[in-house]
């Protein structure tokens, strides 16, 4: 997103909307005028692909979905004319080697393996916990600290799977 509002690293703020909730979000980075925002909160219950086949983040059906359809339904027009299409770079595996397939060009993305490294100090910065629609359709939610699992773009340790963040925090390199 563009960074007009004087956002710095660690503000939070209001942005779209989703199944009429504002989504509020939180910003990772900011650099030459742009900020890396990451959703507060799990929006949505979706699997990283509809069908169970080895697939890369280029072809998986989230990275459609968060692209076509949330895009456009969680923001306006005006909205949609600050965010910026970021090259990405889809590495592969640290531990694994699983090939992380070919760089692309999104709007909406996840983080990868190493950005939910570089940009969360511990695993405890990483937790999240999910709306009550996440709830509705079926996100795991810890019954103990009340966070769910969230998904990297990342492969895991085959291309049928992809890395998360548990509900604990920590990095699941080998994915589901």
């Amino acid at each position: 997103v563009s960074a007009a509002l004087k956002l710095k690293k660690g503000d939070s703020f209001i942005f779209g909307k989703y199944q009429g909730e504002p989504i509020e979000w939180q910003v990772l980075d900011v650099e030459g005028g742009k900020a890396l925002l990451l959703s507060r909160y799990g929006l949505d219950a979706k699997r990283y692909n509809e069908k169970r086949k080895a697939v890369t983040w280029e072809k998986c059906t989230l990275r459609q979905w968060l692209n076509q359809e949330f895009y456009k339904n969680a923001f306006s027009a005006g909205e949609q004319n600050r965010i910026r299409k970021v090259n990405l770079v889809n590495a592969n595996n640290p531990k694994y080697g699983t090939a992380g397939g070919n760089n692309t060009e999104d709007q909406v993305f996840l983080l990868s393996i190493a950005d939910a490294q570089k940009y969360f100090k511990d695993d405890s910065a990483r937790k999240c916990i999910p709306t009550a629609y996440a709830k509705k359709q079926g996100a795991y939610v810890d019954k103990g600290t009340g966070t769910c699992y969230w998904w990297l773009r990342s492969p895991g340790f085959s291309q049928g799977i992809a890395a998360y963040v548990f509900s604990g925090g920590s990095v699941h390199y080998t994915g589901r």
